[in-house]
């Protein structure tokens, strides 16, 4: 993870650090950042309260100040005098408008109470050169929007090419499904209101478009809307067809079926708008806004938490052992990871080696967490966490980890099992990596796992349909290479990735990944307590104390001159920075399981033989067996008197 210290001394993410301090505030003062005498940062806009909310929210139809002065009308809330967003015939424009002669985006609430909408001026005359765009959600999710029209008086033409009204039935603005009247999805002319004519949407969302041309100019329009409850006639999953069958079932359109599935698409909002895309996020954990943070490798390794703070004390089976000992790799989620005995295929003999078992051998850690350095919305767990995996493997199955908790001792213990599998003809295993992948740097590097060949080969594919790197670790194998990173403001890289890797579980049989034939497996034991205890704390400070790091030093003596004279345990403040960690052997002994075949050539041939004897042998004797009986039967006969 990068430090918060980073984020607020760069220019692009500054915003990050100013939305987790804002809601932060919000959260502990009940609404906002309520000081009369303080005045806001630019882009805010300051309440009547003293509340400072972000300057595109007012006359958004939401009162974020709670006194509702950010939708007064006397603070210019006409439709198309607040500008939310500027867009134009070839998409969106980051550049700014005024009023509705460029292009404006006004976001609406749909509530059960009805709410009016009307075009600039009305019932007066609208304006010249008109694009205004206004997006209507229901608040409840449940719910679907019901639009009627009061009045309605647009420049009549038979195609309504001049000035126009059209409504889209989603909130997906690329998506092409229209309301109509008399078979005609440009509305314009004259037709009768009180709500005579009127439209249900299908889904929680619309978005009504009203343009007007250079020349003549009417009376305009005005609307009611609100939203309806639906009862949605749903059946078992068992009883659908296909899933596409499912979808429309579920009579959500597009735009609510992305989010409830992949997340907020963020089209539209400028780039490091952190503001907007928090607001467009939809999952509950912010996933979806997680994605946004796609920083530069040369950015995580000078700017995240660095070996010597983050690795507060090391012991090695009894010896000391320092930060340099740890090899820095990056991580696009975790940031800065420091792998432990970690070599390369070709010297896997310089690897660290313990002959020894239970808790006084193998690797101890104390880790210095930092926790003020954290940003919430994009750090919300507040540990480490541990992957293990053999010397000269490249450490991958994130889904394998350990987590580690503040304040809390973890301790692993392992043993070991080895896998032989048989090649070809009686398994589909893999002695080495597959040349279909092309990875030479890498087969020298690592050994092989399937795990990180599939990492790889969705690099790769990656590569070649998004034309785009994912990950700086491609180039380990090459991949990518003299590419840009994708870059998650772009919707259309972020999407593509985004469907090559929901998609690659049904095409990795295209990477030649199969098992390794010799593998060795780690199986884990993990229990934890808490750590360290209030009587241990003094003496793990004193430790502390004498630190390498000036980052841990400083915490330790701020955190002694805060607590000193009050009621503040320290015990518990170390308890929100540290975390330890042991990791050791709970046996040497190990389980190998080896396949074989059911028969050798040898053995295959032998039990034919043995068969085959076995059988003529019964057979010569049946014959003789018959014979004799037939040679009975003829003296008998010849005996018997007539």
């Amino acid at each position: 993870m990068v430090r918060r210290s980073y984020i607020e001394r760069v220019s692009y993410l500054q915003d990050l650090a100013f939305l987790d301090d804002y809601i932060g505030q919000m959260l502990d003062l009940g609404v906002g950042l309520i000081d009369p005498e303080v005045s806001c940062s630019v882009k805010f806009f300051k309440c009547a309260n003293g509340v400072c909310i972000r300057e595109t929210w007012v006359c958004n139809g939401r009162s974020e100040c709670e006194d509702d002065s950010d939708e007064d009308p006397n603070v210019n809330c006409n439709p198309c005098d607040d500008i939310v967003e500027c867009i134009t015939d070839f998409g969106y424009d980051e550049s700014p408008s005024v009023g509705c002669d460029n292009a404006c985006i006004l976001n609406l609430t749909a509530t059960e109470s009805e709410s009016f909408l009307s075009s600039p001026d009305f019932p007066g005359n609208y304006n010249s050169n008109l694009q205004c765009e206004y997006r209507i959600r229901a608040q409840n999710p449940d719910h679907v929007i019901y639009i009627a029209f009061e009045d309605f008086e647009v420049e009549p033409e038979d195609n309504c090419v001049y000035d126009s009204m059209r409504i889209r039935n989603s909130g997906n603005p690329f998506e092409d499904e229209w309301f109509s009247l008399s078979g005609k999805t440009r509305l314009c002319g004259e037709f009768p209101g009180e709500r005579l004519i009127n439209f249900t949407s299908k889904g929680r969302h619309v978005i009504v478009y009203f343009e007007t041309d250079a020349v003549e100019t009417t009376k305009g329009w005005n609307l009611v809307y609100y939203s309806v409850a639906v009862e949605r006639n749903k059946r078992s999953i068992s009883e659908y067809n296909d899933e596409s069958d499912y979808n429309q079932e579920l009579d959500y359109d597009e735009y609510d079926y992305e989010d409830l599935i992949g997340g907020a698409s963020f089209r539209g909002i400028s780039q490091y708008d952190w503001f907007d895309a928090y607001e467009q996020s939809v999952m509950p954990d912010f996933t979806d806004f997680k994605e946004l943070l796609n920083l530069k490798k040369s950015e995580v390794i000078g700017n995240g938490h660095q070996a010597r703070d983050f690795i507060a004390q090391c012991v090695f089976d009894g010896q000391l052992c320092f930060p340099s000992n740890f090899r820095t790799m990056q991580h696009e989620v975790w940031g800065n990871c420091f792998s432990f005995n970690s070599v390369n295929k070709s010297s896997l003999n310089d690897s660290y080696k313990t002959k020894n078992t239970g808790p006084n051998s193998g690797l101890k850690l104390s880790l210095f967490l930092d926790k003020d350095e954290y940003v919430g919305v994009i750090g919300q767990n507040s540990g480490a966490r541990v992957i293990i995996s053999n010397p000269g493997e490249f450490p991958t199955a994130d889904s394998e980890a350990i987590s580690l908790s503040a304040g809390s001792a973890t301790i692993i213990s392992m043993k070991q099992e080895y896998l032989s599998r048989m090649n070809e003809p009686y398994s589909a295993c893999s002695p080495n990596w597959p040349k279909s992948l092309h990875l030479y740097d890498t087969s020298k590097q690592y050994v092989y796992t399937m795990e990180h060949c599939l990492f790889l080969c969705l690099q790769k594919q990656i590569v070649k349909k998004c034309n785009c790197s994912n990950s700086e670790v491609t180039n380990q194998g090459g991949i990518g290479k003299n590419l840009d990173e994708c870059d998650s403001w772009i919707y259309s890289e972020r999407k593509c990735v985004q469907n090559v890797e929901k998609n690659f579980s049904s095409t990795s049989d295209t990477c030649d990944c199969t098992q390794p034939c010799r593998q060795r497996i780690i199986h884990t034991t993990v229990s934890s307590s808490q750590w360290p205890t209030d009587a241990y704390a003094p003496h793990m400070a004193r430790v502390l104390l004498r630190s390498p790091s000036l980052i841990v030093d400083n915490f330790i003596e701020t955190t002694m001159h805060e607590v000193a004279g009050s009621d503040v345990n320290p015990a518990e403040i170390l308890r929100q920075n540290m975390a330890r960690v042991e990791i050791n052997f709970r046996t040497l002994d190990f389980q190998h399981i080896q396949q074989e075949p059911k028969y050798n050539t040898a053995e295959l041939f032998g039990t034919l033989g043995g068969n085959l004897g076995l059988w003529l042998g019964w057979s010569i004797m049946s014959l003789f067996e018959i014979i004799q009986w037939a040679y009975f039967c003829v003296c008998i006969a010849i005996s018997r008197p007539y």
